[in-house]
């Protein structure tokens, strides 16, 4: 570990934490900085990548939005499904053809700006996932910042949120 002076070695020491801390996934360090990547892998971080800027997706229709947005009202397309509590969260458990493309940590909307949740598992033709709430989501305030739409208390979680909780 280094000392936390310089911002290259906060941010190596972070790769360094998750890398010995994180059982799901790895921690990949991508930079530029030759220096950094250098000092990274002295470090004993073992996967630092070069960013290379021409391996950029041309089309940004490829990439991937973050969320599913279903048309009109989630809910009554659902119709029934299978809910179970824990703690202050509820994670509901529908067919997975009622989320066609969906993947794990995505969030989800719909048309009536009541319905928020995010993706937390898919197997078995099932999809579970946690329901956040819209209102809840529009609720939350991160540093005395109140969010101007739903995407920001969803970045405001990943940001705030353990990655051991996601």
């Amino acid at each position: 570990m280094f000392t936390d002076d310089e911002a290259d070695n906060r941010i190596i020491n972070t790769a360094l934490y998750l890398q010995k801390h994180t059982t799901e996934g790895m921690a990949v360090l991508v930079t530029k900085d030759i220096n950094m990547r250098l000092k990274a892998k002295g470090a004993g971080l073992q996967y630092v990548e070069d960013y290379r800027s021409d391996q950029l997706i041309d089309d940004i229709r490829l990439l991937a939005k973050g969320f599913y947005h279903q048309e009109s009202s989630f809910w009554e397309k659902v119709g029934e499904c299978e809910s179970e509590t824990h703690g202050r969260e509820v994670i509901h458990t529908v067919a997975e053809e009622l989320l066609p493309g969906a993947h794990i940590n995505q969030y989800l909307i719909d048309d009536t700006n009541d319905f928020a949740g995010r993706v937390l598992d898919k197997a078995a033709g099932k999809v579970r996932f946690v329901d956040l709430g819209w209102e809840r989501m529009m609720g939350r305030k991160a540093w005395g910042i109140h969010p101007k739409n739903i995407y920001q208390p969803w970045h405001w979680m990943r940001c705030l949120t353990p990655i051991s909780s996601w």
